[in-house]
Protein backbone atom coordinates (compact mmCIF):
# COMPACT_ATOMS: atom_id res chain seq x y z
CA UNK A 1 0.00 0.00 0.00
CA UNK A 2 2.70 2.34 1.07
CA UNK A 3 4.26 1.24 -2.14
CA UNK A 4 1.18 2.23 -4.16
CA UNK A 5 1.05 5.73 -2.72
CA UNK A 6 4.70 6.25 -3.71
CA UNK A 7 3.44 5.58 -7.05
CA UNK A 8 0.97 7.80 -7.23
CA UNK A 9 2.70 10.46 -5.82
CA UNK A 10 5.52 9.61 -8.14
CA UNK A 11 2.97 9.86 -11.43
CA UNK A 12 1.22 13.26 -10.21
CA UNK A 13 4.89 14.49 -10.37
CA UNK A 14 5.36 13.58 -13.24
CA UNK A 15 2.42 14.88 -15.28
CA UNK A 16 2.77 18.04 -13.28
CA UNK A 17 6.21 18.17 -14.56
CA UNK A 18 5.35 17.36 -17.93
CA UNK A 19 2.53 19.87 -17.78
CA UNK A 20 4.77 22.85 -17.03
CA UNK A 21 7.54 21.54 -19.51
CA UNK A 22 4.69 22.35 -22.24
CA UNK A 23 3.71 25.04 -21.20
CA UNK A 24 7.60 26.91 -20.86
CA UNK A 25 7.87 25.07 -24.73
CA UNK A 26 4.83 26.87 -25.86
CA UNK A 27 5.75 30.40 -24.14
CA UNK A 28 8.57 30.24 -25.71
CA UNK A 29 7.76 29.33 -29.44
CA UNK A 30 5.17 32.32 -28.86
CA UNK A 31 8.08 34.91 -28.06
CA UNK A 32 10.14 33.55 -31.05
CA UNK A 33 7.40 34.01 -32.94
CA UNK A 34 6.96 37.49 -31.84
CA UNK A 35 10.57 38.32 -31.87
CA UNK A 36 10.47 37.28 -35.76
CA UNK A 37 7.82 38.91 -35.97
CA UNK A 38 9.23 42.16 -34.55
CA UNK A 39 12.56 41.46 -36.81
CA UNK A 40 10.79 41.56 -39.82
CA UNK A 41 8.48 44.46 -39.08
CA UNK A 42 11.95 46.24 -38.43
CA UNK A 43 13.36 44.98 -41.78
CA UNK A 44 10.13 46.25 -43.65
CA UNK A 45 10.21 49.45 -42.12
CA UNK A 46 13.83 49.67 -42.95
CA UNK A 47 12.72 48.45 -46.83
CA UNK A 48 10.11 51.49 -46.88
CA UNK A 49 12.44 54.51 -45.59
CA UNK A 50 15.37 53.24 -48.13
CA UNK A 51 13.01 53.30 -50.89
CA UNK A 52 11.81 56.89 -49.88
CA UNK A 53 15.47 57.62 -50.05
CA UNK A 54 15.28 56.19 -53.83
CA UNK A 55 12.68 57.95 -54.87
CA UNK A 56 14.64 60.80 -54.24
CA UNK A 57 11.02 63.29 -52.32
CA UNK A 58 10.78 66.89 -53.30
CA UNK A 59 8.55 67.24 -50.35
CA UNK A 60 10.20 69.96 -47.83
CA UNK A 61 8.92 70.09 -44.19
CA UNK A 62 8.56 74.36 -43.23
CA UNK A 63 10.15 76.95 -45.56
CA UNK A 64 12.86 75.98 -46.14
CA UNK A 65 13.78 79.91 -46.99
CA UNK A 66 12.83 81.15 -43.52
CA UNK A 67 15.87 81.48 -40.95
CA UNK A 68 15.27 79.93 -37.67
CA UNK A 69 17.01 80.94 -34.53
CA UNK A 70 18.55 78.27 -34.02
CA UNK A 71 20.31 78.51 -37.35
CA UNK A 72 20.67 82.04 -37.05
CA UNK A 73 23.10 80.73 -34.11
CA UNK A 74 24.56 78.27 -36.99
CA UNK A 75 25.34 80.49 -39.34
CA UNK A 76 27.48 82.67 -36.86
CA UNK A 77 29.92 79.66 -37.17
CA UNK A 78 30.22 79.95 -41.15
CA UNK A 79 32.81 81.27 -43.09
CA UNK A 80 32.20 84.19 -45.02
CA UNK A 81 32.02 82.21 -48.41
CA UNK A 82 29.36 80.18 -47.14
CA UNK A 83 27.39 82.67 -45.68
CA UNK A 84 27.20 84.35 -48.85
CA UNK A 85 25.87 81.15 -50.77
CA UNK A 86 23.34 80.90 -47.74
CA UNK A 87 22.24 84.34 -48.08
CA UNK A 88 21.61 84.28 -51.95
CA UNK A 89 20.02 81.33 -51.71
CA UNK A 90 17.78 82.53 -49.27
CA UNK A 91 17.00 85.70 -51.03
CA UNK A 92 17.19 84.16 -54.50
CA UNK A 93 15.57 80.62 -54.31
CA UNK A 94 11.98 81.35 -53.72
CA UNK A 95 11.94 83.40 -57.38
CA UNK A 96 12.90 80.33 -58.94
CA UNK A 97 10.52 78.06 -60.54
CA UNK A 98 9.75 74.97 -61.26
CA UNK A 99 9.08 74.21 -65.11
CA UNK A 100 7.37 71.47 -66.76
CA UNK A 101 5.24 71.03 -70.14
CA UNK A 102 2.51 68.29 -71.26
CA UNK A 103 0.60 67.43 -74.09
CA UNK A 104 -3.06 66.55 -73.74
CA UNK A 105 -3.74 62.85 -75.11
CA UNK A 106 -7.06 63.39 -77.20
CA UNK A 107 -9.06 60.19 -77.58
CA UNK A 108 -12.17 58.86 -78.88
CA UNK A 109 -14.83 59.89 -76.82
CA UNK A 110 -15.62 55.84 -76.15
CA UNK A 111 -12.11 55.88 -74.80
CA UNK A 112 -12.54 59.00 -72.57
CA UNK A 113 -16.01 57.11 -70.93
CA UNK A 114 -13.67 54.03 -70.43
CA UNK A 115 -11.18 55.86 -68.41
CA UNK A 116 -12.93 57.69 -66.56
CA UNK A 117 -14.82 54.79 -65.51
CA UNK A 118 -11.55 53.34 -63.34
CA UNK A 119 -12.27 53.08 -59.37
CA UNK A 120 -11.81 56.48 -57.61
CA UNK A 121 -10.74 57.63 -54.29
CA UNK A 122 -12.66 59.92 -52.11
CA UNK A 123 -9.59 62.90 -52.75
CA UNK A 124 -11.07 64.82 -55.44
CA UNK A 125 -7.87 66.83 -55.71
CA UNK A 126 -6.11 63.14 -55.74
CA UNK A 127 -8.48 62.19 -58.74
CA UNK A 128 -8.32 65.37 -60.29
CA UNK A 129 -4.35 64.65 -60.67
CA UNK A 130 -4.81 61.53 -61.78
CA UNK A 131 -7.35 62.31 -64.54
CA UNK A 132 -4.69 65.10 -65.31
CA UNK A 133 -1.68 62.34 -65.73
CA UNK A 134 -3.46 59.93 -67.31
CA UNK A 135 -4.85 62.40 -69.94
CA UNK A 136 -1.30 64.48 -71.06
CA UNK A 137 1.95 62.91 -72.11
CA UNK A 138 4.86 64.75 -70.18
CA UNK A 139 7.36 66.74 -72.41
CA UNK A 140 10.28 68.10 -70.39
CA UNK A 141 10.61 70.14 -67.33
CA UNK A 142 13.27 72.37 -66.05
CA UNK A 143 13.97 75.66 -64.44
CA UNK A 144 12.89 79.32 -64.78
CA UNK A 145 12.60 82.51 -62.82
CA UNK A 146 10.66 85.53 -62.56
CA UNK A 147 11.77 89.04 -63.70
CA UNK A 148 8.44 91.37 -63.37
CA UNK A 149 5.94 91.65 -60.37
CA UNK A 150 3.23 90.52 -63.26
CA UNK A 151 4.48 86.78 -63.25
CA UNK A 152 6.49 86.97 -66.27
CA UNK A 153 9.33 84.23 -66.55
CA UNK A 154 12.78 83.92 -67.97
CA UNK A 155 13.37 79.92 -69.04
CA UNK A 156 15.33 77.88 -71.71
CA UNK A 157 13.92 77.85 -74.80
CA UNK A 158 14.43 74.28 -75.46
CA UNK A 159 12.81 73.72 -72.03
CA UNK A 160 9.39 74.40 -73.75
CA UNK A 161 10.50 73.85 -77.19
CA UNK A 162 8.21 71.18 -77.88
CA UNK A 163 5.55 72.36 -76.15
CA UNK A 164 5.82 75.85 -78.09
CA UNK A 165 6.17 73.61 -81.44
CA UNK A 166 3.01 71.20 -80.87
CA UNK A 167 0.79 74.36 -80.59
CA UNK A 168 2.36 76.17 -83.58
CA UNK A 169 1.53 73.50 -85.75
CA UNK A 170 -2.36 73.26 -83.95
CA UNK A 171 -2.62 77.21 -84.70
CA UNK A 172 -1.85 76.45 -88.88
CA UNK A 173 -4.92 74.04 -89.51
CA UNK A 174 -8.10 75.01 -90.00
CA UNK A 175 -10.52 76.00 -86.68
CA UNK A 176 -13.11 73.36 -87.18
CA UNK A 177 -9.90 70.90 -87.08
CA UNK A 178 -8.13 72.49 -84.21
CA UNK A 179 -10.03 70.05 -81.56
CA UNK A 180 -8.71 66.87 -82.78
CA UNK A 181 -5.26 68.09 -82.53
CA UNK A 182 -3.27 67.89 -79.54
CA UNK A 183 -2.52 71.00 -77.40
CA UNK A 184 1.11 71.63 -75.08
CA UNK A 185 0.65 72.96 -71.79
CA UNK A 186 3.68 74.43 -69.97
CA UNK A 187 2.50 74.71 -66.14
CA UNK A 188 4.91 76.19 -63.16
CA UNK A 189 5.63 75.71 -59.14
CA UNK A 190 7.38 77.23 -56.69
CA UNK A 191 7.14 81.46 -57.19
CA UNK A 192 4.09 81.96 -54.99
CA UNK A 193 5.21 80.88 -51.11
CA UNK A 194 1.31 80.04 -49.91
CA UNK A 195 0.71 77.55 -53.00
CA UNK A 196 2.81 74.63 -53.62
CA UNK A 197 0.38 73.76 -56.66
CA UNK A 198 1.16 73.77 -60.85
CA UNK A 199 0.25 77.39 -62.48
CA UNK A 200 -0.24 77.30 -66.17
CA UNK A 201 1.49 79.93 -67.90
CA UNK A 202 1.38 80.92 -71.75
CA UNK A 203 4.35 81.66 -74.00
CA UNK A 204 4.90 85.47 -74.49
CA UNK A 205 7.53 85.27 -77.11
CA UNK A 206 10.77 82.76 -78.02
CA UNK A 207 14.34 83.46 -79.28
CA UNK A 208 15.78 80.25 -80.55
CA UNK A 209 18.84 81.87 -81.42
CA UNK A 210 19.50 82.77 -77.75
CA UNK A 211 17.65 79.79 -76.33
CA UNK A 212 15.57 81.71 -74.42
CA UNK A 213 11.81 82.02 -73.73
CA UNK A 214 9.61 84.25 -72.01
CA UNK A 215 6.10 83.08 -69.88
CA UNK A 216 3.25 84.57 -68.18
CA UNK A 217 2.21 83.03 -64.99
CA UNK A 218 -1.70 83.98 -65.24
CA UNK A 219 -2.73 83.28 -61.61
CA UNK A 220 0.32 84.91 -59.79
CA UNK A 221 -0.85 87.99 -57.54
CA UNK A 222 0.54 89.40 -54.36
CA UNK A 223 2.22 86.36 -53.43
CA UNK A 224 4.40 86.18 -55.87
CA UNK A 225 7.83 85.69 -55.01
CA UNK A 226 10.47 88.97 -55.65
CA UNK A 227 11.82 89.33 -59.08
CA UNK A 228 15.93 89.17 -59.47
CA UNK A 229 17.50 91.97 -61.08
CA UNK A 230 20.31 91.69 -63.85
CA UNK A 231 23.81 92.34 -63.25
CA UNK A 232 26.03 93.73 -65.95
CA UNK A 233 27.63 90.52 -67.79
CA UNK A 234 29.71 92.56 -69.44
CA UNK A 235 31.59 93.32 -66.07
CA UNK A 236 32.45 89.72 -64.82
CA UNK A 237 35.83 88.73 -63.99
CA UNK A 238 36.95 85.09 -64.33
CA UNK A 239 37.17 83.34 -61.01
CA UNK A 240 34.50 85.46 -59.33
CA UNK A 241 32.19 83.44 -57.13
CA UNK A 242 28.82 82.14 -58.58
CA UNK A 243 25.76 80.13 -57.74
CA UNK A 244 23.25 78.51 -59.05
CA UNK A 245 19.84 77.47 -58.58
CA UNK A 246 17.79 75.06 -60.23
CA UNK A 247 15.93 71.62 -60.67
CA UNK A 248 18.11 69.11 -61.73
CA UNK A 249 16.64 65.72 -62.17
CA UNK A 250 13.27 67.19 -60.57
CA UNK A 251 14.62 67.78 -57.39
CA UNK A 252 13.25 71.36 -56.78
CA UNK A 253 15.51 74.89 -55.49
CA UNK A 254 18.92 72.64 -55.46
CA UNK A 255 21.27 74.96 -55.15
CA UNK A 256 25.40 74.90 -56.75
CA UNK A 257 28.17 77.14 -56.27
CA UNK A 258 31.45 77.78 -58.25
CA UNK A 259 33.41 80.41 -60.17
CA UNK A 260 33.45 82.10 -63.71
CA UNK A 261 35.76 79.74 -65.29
CA UNK A 262 36.04 81.78 -68.55
CA UNK A 263 34.45 84.62 -70.82
CA UNK A 264 33.06 85.05 -73.84
CA UNK A 265 32.34 81.35 -74.60
CA UNK A 266 30.76 81.09 -78.61
CA UNK A 267 28.18 77.68 -78.05
CA UNK A 268 25.86 75.98 -80.58
CA UNK A 269 22.73 76.92 -79.79
CA UNK A 270 19.57 74.95 -80.48
CA UNK A 271 18.38 77.01 -83.50
CA UNK A 272 21.86 75.88 -84.99
CA UNK A 273 23.66 79.23 -84.58
CA UNK A 274 26.46 80.34 -82.14
CA UNK A 275 24.99 82.15 -79.31
CA UNK A 276 28.24 84.25 -78.22
CA UNK A 277 29.61 85.80 -75.17
CA UNK A 278 28.02 82.78 -73.18
CA UNK A 279 29.63 82.36 -69.35
CA UNK A 280 31.82 79.58 -68.41
CA UNK A 281 31.12 78.04 -64.87
CA UNK A 282 32.14 74.98 -63.31
CA UNK A 283 28.92 75.49 -60.41
CA UNK A 284 27.34 71.47 -61.06
CA UNK A 285 24.69 72.29 -63.62
CA UNK A 286 22.58 69.14 -64.80
CA UNK A 287 19.76 68.21 -66.56
CA UNK A 288 16.43 69.96 -65.24
CA UNK A 289 18.71 73.29 -64.42
CA UNK A 290 18.17 74.64 -67.91
CA UNK A 291 16.48 77.53 -67.65
CA UNK A 292 17.78 78.32 -64.15
CA UNK A 293 19.76 81.56 -62.71
CA UNK A 294 23.44 81.92 -62.39
CA UNK A 295 23.52 84.40 -59.70
CA UNK A 296 26.81 86.50 -58.52
CA UNK A 297 27.37 87.18 -55.04
CA UNK A 298 25.01 89.95 -54.61
CA UNK A 299 22.34 87.60 -55.64
CA UNK A 300 21.90 89.53 -59.44
CA UNK A 301 21.52 87.47 -62.33
CA UNK A 302 24.49 87.22 -64.22
CA UNK A 303 23.15 84.04 -66.92
CA UNK A 304 20.78 81.60 -67.68
CA UNK A 305 22.46 78.07 -67.53
CA UNK A 306 21.92 76.18 -70.61
CA UNK A 307 24.24 73.99 -71.90
CA UNK A 308 26.80 71.66 -70.42
CA UNK A 309 30.44 70.04 -72.14
CA UNK A 310 30.49 66.28 -71.03
CA UNK A 311 31.23 63.01 -72.68
CA UNK A 312 28.64 61.05 -70.36
CA UNK A 313 26.07 63.11 -70.34
CA UNK A 314 26.73 64.38 -66.31
CA UNK A 315 28.54 66.90 -65.60
CA UNK A 316 32.02 67.09 -65.80
CA UNK A 317 32.78 70.63 -64.86
CA UNK A 318 31.99 72.71 -67.64
CA UNK A 319 28.52 74.84 -67.83
CA UNK A 320 27.26 77.88 -70.13
CA UNK A 321 24.97 80.22 -69.34
CA UNK A 322 23.54 82.80 -71.87
CA UNK A 323 25.19 86.07 -70.92
CA UNK A 324 22.71 88.33 -69.07
CA UNK A 325 23.01 91.34 -71.08
CA UNK A 326 21.72 89.70 -74.02
CA UNK A 327 18.75 87.90 -72.00
CA UNK A 328 17.98 91.18 -70.78
CA UNK A 329 17.46 93.07 -73.83
CA UNK A 330 15.53 90.45 -75.26
CA UNK A 331 12.73 90.10 -71.62
CA UNK A 332 12.34 93.91 -71.70
CA UNK A 333 10.99 94.18 -75.21
CA UNK A 334 9.06 91.04 -75.18
CA UNK A 335 7.40 92.17 -71.32
CA UNK A 336 6.75 95.51 -72.24
CA UNK A 337 5.22 94.40 -75.83
CA UNK A 338 2.94 91.53 -73.89
CA UNK A 339 1.86 93.86 -71.09
CA UNK A 340 0.66 96.40 -73.58
CA UNK A 341 -1.59 94.13 -75.82
CA UNK A 342 -2.95 92.48 -73.29
CA UNK A 343 -3.62 94.92 -70.64
CA UNK A 344 -7.51 96.00 -69.72
CA UNK A 345 -9.22 98.33 -71.41
CA UNK A 346 -9.08 101.77 -69.86
CA UNK A 347 -6.10 100.79 -67.77
CA UNK A 348 -2.79 102.74 -67.56
CA UNK A 349 0.18 101.50 -66.05
CA UNK A 350 2.81 104.48 -67.19
CA UNK A 351 6.48 104.16 -65.61
CA UNK A 352 8.27 107.09 -63.77
CA UNK A 353 11.30 108.24 -64.08
CA UNK A 354 11.24 111.05 -62.01
CA UNK A 355 13.60 113.63 -63.73
CA UNK A 356 13.01 117.06 -66.13
CA UNK A 357 15.25 117.06 -68.96
CA UNK A 358 16.35 120.54 -71.18
CA UNK A 359 15.17 121.24 -74.15
CA UNK A 360 16.49 120.44 -77.62
CA UNK A 361 18.28 123.94 -77.76
CA UNK A 362 19.70 123.50 -74.11
CA UNK A 363 20.89 120.32 -74.91
CA UNK A 364 22.27 121.00 -78.04
CA UNK A 365 23.97 124.13 -76.71
CA UNK A 366 25.84 121.82 -73.35
CA UNK A 367 26.59 119.29 -75.92
CA UNK A 368 28.54 121.93 -77.99
CA UNK A 369 25.94 122.00 -81.25
CA UNK A 370 25.78 118.05 -81.41
CA UNK A 371 22.15 116.61 -81.55
CA UNK A 372 22.99 113.39 -79.50
CA UNK A 373 21.50 113.50 -76.16
CA UNK A 374 19.01 115.07 -73.68
CA UNK A 375 20.67 116.71 -70.87
CA UNK A 376 19.21 116.17 -67.08
CA UNK A 377 18.03 119.58 -65.50
CA UNK A 378 16.74 117.91 -62.67
CA UNK A 379 15.62 115.40 -60.54
CA UNK A 380 12.54 114.49 -58.34
CA UNK A 381 12.16 113.41 -54.75
CA UNK A 382 11.82 109.99 -54.02
CA UNK A 383 11.67 109.06 -57.73
CA UNK A 384 13.70 106.37 -59.63
CA UNK A 385 16.21 109.04 -60.79
CA UNK A 386 17.34 109.87 -57.59
CA UNK A 387 17.54 106.33 -56.12
CA UNK A 388 20.12 105.67 -59.49
CA UNK A 389 22.07 108.79 -58.33
CA UNK A 390 21.76 110.92 -61.54
CA UNK A 391 23.14 114.16 -61.51
CA UNK A 392 20.28 116.86 -62.19
CA UNK A 393 22.77 120.02 -62.36
CA UNK A 394 23.26 119.42 -66.27
CA UNK A 395 26.39 118.23 -65.70
CA UNK A 396 24.92 114.90 -67.12
CA UNK A 397 23.27 113.57 -70.19
CA UNK A 398 21.05 110.92 -71.51
CA UNK A 399 22.11 109.18 -74.77
CA UNK A 400 20.28 106.17 -74.47
CA UNK A 401 17.19 104.21 -73.22
CA UNK A 402 17.33 100.73 -73.24
CA UNK A 403 20.23 100.42 -75.99
CA UNK A 404 18.25 102.79 -78.41
CA UNK A 405 19.75 106.08 -79.00
CA UNK A 406 18.47 109.34 -77.96
CA UNK A 407 19.03 112.48 -80.04
CA UNK A 408 16.33 114.61 -78.66
CA UNK A 409 13.34 115.17 -75.93
CA UNK A 410 10.57 114.20 -78.22
CA UNK A 411 12.64 110.55 -78.86
CA UNK A 412 13.18 110.64 -75.34
CA UNK A 413 9.61 110.91 -74.36
CA UNK A 414 8.25 108.42 -76.86
CA UNK A 415 10.70 105.68 -75.24
CA UNK A 416 9.26 105.93 -71.78
CA UNK A 417 5.51 105.98 -72.89
CA UNK A 418 6.45 102.32 -74.22
CA UNK A 419 7.71 101.55 -70.17
CA UNK A 420 5.63 100.46 -67.81
CA UNK A 421 5.13 101.05 -63.50
CA UNK A 422 7.60 98.24 -62.16
CA UNK A 423 9.63 98.00 -65.11
CA UNK A 424 13.11 98.07 -64.94
CA UNK A 425 14.88 99.81 -67.39
CA UNK A 426 18.59 101.33 -68.27
CA UNK A 427 19.67 104.57 -69.31
CA UNK A 428 23.19 105.39 -71.13
CA UNK A 429 24.70 108.71 -69.11
CA UNK A 430 27.30 111.02 -70.75
CA UNK A 431 29.31 113.12 -68.38
CA UNK A 432 29.42 116.60 -69.50
CA UNK A 433 31.89 117.84 -67.23
CA UNK A 434 34.52 115.24 -68.08
CA UNK A 435 37.20 115.84 -71.19
CA UNK A 436 36.45 112.80 -72.50
CA UNK A 437 32.79 112.57 -71.99
CA UNK A 438 32.91 109.70 -69.67
CA UNK A 439 29.87 106.97 -70.04
CA UNK A 440 28.20 105.23 -67.76
CA UNK A 441 24.66 102.99 -67.49
CA UNK A 442 22.09 103.19 -65.01
CA UNK A 443 19.87 100.60 -63.89
CA UNK A 444 16.51 101.47 -62.61
CA UNK A 445 13.20 100.80 -61.62
CA UNK A 446 10.19 102.99 -62.43
CA UNK A 447 7.61 103.71 -60.87
CA UNK A 448 3.88 104.98 -60.44
CA UNK A 449 3.86 108.80 -60.87
CA UNK A 450 2.94 110.58 -57.18
CA UNK A 451 -0.34 112.21 -57.59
Amino acid sequence: MKTCKQFDLSATMIRTIFILSAVVIISNAFSSQKSLLDARSKTSSHRRNFGGIQKMSNSNDGNIFKVTSAEMDEMAMLTQEESTIVDVFRRCGPSVAYVTSSVSNNMLPSQRNRRRRRPQSNDKEENDKNDEAANSIPLGSGSGFTVHKDGYIVTNYHVIQRAYQINNATESVPKFLQGLRPKAIIKVRGLDASDSKLTTCRIVDVKPELDIAILKAEKYESNLATPLKYADSTKLLVGQRVVAIGNPFGLEKSVTSGVVSALNRNIDGVAGNKIRNCVQTDAAINPGNSGGPLLNSRGQVIGVNTMILSTTGSFAGVGFAVPASSVRKFADEAISKDFFKNRRDGDDYPGWLGLEIGDDSLSSSLLGGEKKGVVITSVKKDSPALEAKLKGDGSEAIVALCGSKVTNASELLKLLREKNEGEEIYLTVESLSSTNRERRRVYLTLKKKPV
